[in-house]
């Protein structure tokens, strides 16, 4: 299981800048574009029927659709025009470089705002950039990251009078080596050490390896590779069952036992799964 190490910002709106480019530039400017994973509080990606928007301190908005089918791992993208010359604007609702702004989804009639927002932010706002950034929706009442909702059933489970606070991201509650925001991230149960994500080998020649994993509904599953334990890159698989061409990611759609195989003639290379 691998998890993004990047910046975790945990608020409704959004108090950070976006920022300036270091070059100088005049309208028009490439707009930035931000995408990403809408989850609700139970791990699940946000469905079709849903509609993120970007709104700036001024009410200034953008909006754009959620599709499960956009990408594999990514269920949103949007568009946000930007200008580094606020004077001479080259759209009426292009926003100068450094901006507060808030994110928040529509669902059906719902408002909801994200209780936390994974994403690498040092980049973002910089004209013709894209920015990945993750929402989890939901409430989350002690700013950890993990939804009450989920939090909830899983202390339930537990037992032993366990509050919120005693449920924390960084833990392992089932001590099976995945901490409770990979299993939330995973979909996997928290409380059971036998349920976790894991890649098993099964079958090793000098062409291929075939690979086994227990995939969950609404995850995506890629594969990476390296020689040298240092630097890891995407590997191109197939997965025979569906189809034979190389793909580089496997969009779940529902639990069951999926079977890879990634071809390679280094004896040598390393793998590991990642899920989104």
């Amino acid at each position: 299981m691998k998890t993004a190490k990047k910046n975790i910002l945990r608020t409704a709106w959004v108090g950070l800048l976006l920022s300036a480019g270091a070059a100088m530039a005049y309208p028009p400017a490439p707009p930035h574009t931000l995408y990403g994973m809408i989850r609700g509080e139970d791990g699940e990606p946000v469905n079709d029927s849903s509609y993120i928007v970007f709104e700036t301190s001024e009410g200034q908005t953008f909006s754009g659709a959620v599709s499960e089918n956009l990408e594999p791992g990514i269920n949103y993208e949007m568009i946000v025009p930007m200008d580094v010359d606020p004077s001479n604007p080259y759209h009426e609702n292009a926003l100068a470089p450094e901006v507060p702004f808030r994110i928040y989804v529509v669902i059906g009639a719902s408002t909801h705002v994200p209780l936390q927002m994974q994403g690498d932010y040092l980049l973002l706002g910089d004209e013709g950039r894209k920015t990945r950034l993750d929402l989890t929706l939901g409430v989350d009442s002690d700013g950890d990251g993990l939804p009450d909702a989920w939090e909830q059933f899983l202390i339930d489970i537990l037992g032993g009078g366990l509050t919120l606070s005693d449920i924390e991201p960084d833990g392992d509650d089932d001590g099976d080596g995945m901490t409770n925001f990979e299993e939330y991230i995973a979909g996997t149960y928290a409380f059971d050490h036998s349920d976790l994500f894991e890649l098993h080998l099964k079958e090793r020649t000098t062409n291929a390896t075939v690979f086994q994993f227990l995939a969950i509904g609404g995850r995506t599953y890629t594969i990476e590779e390296t020689d040298d334990l240092q630097e890891w890159n995407i590997a191109e698989f197939s997965v025979p069952s569906i189809r034979t061409n190389q793909v580089i990611a496997y969009p779940a759609s529902r639990v069951g036992t999926v079977e890879i195989e990634v071809n390679s003639t280094n004896p040598a290379v390393f793998y590991r799964g990642v899920v989104q």
